[in-house]
C-alpha cells in the first residue's frame, strides 16, 4: 500500500510542476518540453477548467524504490481518474492485489477479504487509527484555475541532460526541482525529479529523489481526456462477490494506515 501511496505522491508532485511552464515556453527548449509533458496533468486537476472530460488513465510499473522488497520490483498499477472526485486504482496494496475505488463520497475495495486481513493485522499491531464518523474526503483539485497556473514558472528550475534510449525509443531527459528559496520557505527537505520523454513529449520514466528516499516509475501508457462512463466506478459482477464498502471515515483510516499517519497530519494542518 505504501508503494501505491508513493505513486500517488509522485503524480501530485508533477501536477504542481507541470503548470509552471504552460505558457511562453519555446517548443524546442527544455521549458517547452517540460510544458508538453506535464501541462495535460494540470488541465485535469485545475480547480476551474474548460474541459468537460477531466480524465486521466495510467499504466505504471515500479522499477525501484528505497526499501522496496525484491518481490515487489516490477509491480504494476492501473489508474483511472476523473476529477474532481472519482478514481479507480488496481495494483499491489501491502503485498495484496486489490482494486480501490472512490466515487464521490462512496468507496469500495475488492477483494474485501484481503482488506479485512490487512486491517486486522494493523489493529493487532496498534497501527489502526480511529474512524471519524463525520469525515469527508476532499476533491482532487489544485487550488488554482487554468489561468492562474501560468504564474508558477518562477518557482522551479529545469535542466536538460544528455538524451537516452528506453526500449528503443530516443528520449530527452530533464531534471526539475524547486527553487532553493521556496524549499526554505516551505521548510522542506528538497527533492529532485528526472523525466524521460519520448516522441511528442510523452513521459516514459519518472524518478523522484529526496535525501533519504528514491523511486523510479515507468509509464507504460498515459491517456488524457477520454470519456469514462458511470460503470467505470461500479464493481464488476466478479468483484461484487468479495466487496468491502467503506465510509469516508474508514477510507481516511485506510489512507492514514498506508501513509503512516501523514494523511491525518496533512488534514489537521489545513
Amino acid at each position: 500500500m505504501r508503494v501505491i501511496f508513493r505513486l500517488k505522491i509522485l503524480v501530485v508532485l508533477f501536477l504542481g510542476l507541470g503548470v509552471a511552464l504552460a505558457s511562453g515556453a519555446k517548443p524546442g527548449g527544455k521549458n517547452g518540453l517540460f510544458a508538453g509533458i506535464l501541462t495535460p496533468f494540470t488541465k485535469v486537476f485545475a480547480k476551474k477548467s474548460s474541459l468537460t472530460d477531466r480524465t486521466l488513465q495510467l499504466e505504471l510499473r515500479l522499477e525501484s524504490m528505497t526499501g522496496l522488497p525484491a518481490e515487489l520490483a516490477g509491480s504494476r498499477a492501473s489508474v483511472k481518474l476523473a476529477a474532481p472526485d472519482k478514481v479507480l486504482l488496481s495494483g499491489p496494496v501491502m503485498g495484496q492485489e486489490v482494486t480501490i475505488c472512490r466515487d464521490g463520497q462512496e468507496f469500495w475495495v475488492s477483494p474485501g477479504s484481503k482488506l479485512d486481513a490487512v486491517l486486522a493485522s494493523a489493529e493487532a499491531a496498534g497501527r489502526l487509527g480511529k474512524v471519524d464518523p463525520n469525515a469527508r474526503v476532499k476533491a482532487m483539485e489544485l487550488p488554482l484555475s487554468e489561468l492562474q497556473l501560468v504564474f508558477l514558472p518562477a518557482l522551479f528550475q529545469v535542466q536538460e541532460l544528455d538524451s537516452e534510449t528506453l526500449d528503443g525509443v530516443a528520449c530527452r531527459v530533464i531534471d526539475v526541482e524547486m527553487m532553493p528559496e521556496l524549499v526554505k520557505i516551505l521548510k522542506g527537505s528538497g527533492w529532485k525529479a528526472r523525466v524521460w520523454a519520448g516522441e511528442d513529449a510523452v513521459p516514459m520514466r519518472i524518478r523522484v529523489r529526496q535525501p533519504d528516499w528514491e523511486v523510479v516509475v515507468r509509464i507504460d501508457s498515459v491517456r488524457y481526456f477520454a470519456p469514462l462512463g458511470a460503470d467505470t466506478w461500479k464493481p464488476s459482477e466478479e468483484q461484487s462477490k468479495d466487496l468491502r464498502r467503506l465510509s469516508a471515515g474508514q477510507f481516511r483510516q485506510l489512507l492514514n494506515l498506508v501513509t503512516g499517519g501523514r494523511e491525518e497530519k496533512t488534514q489537521d494542518s489545513k
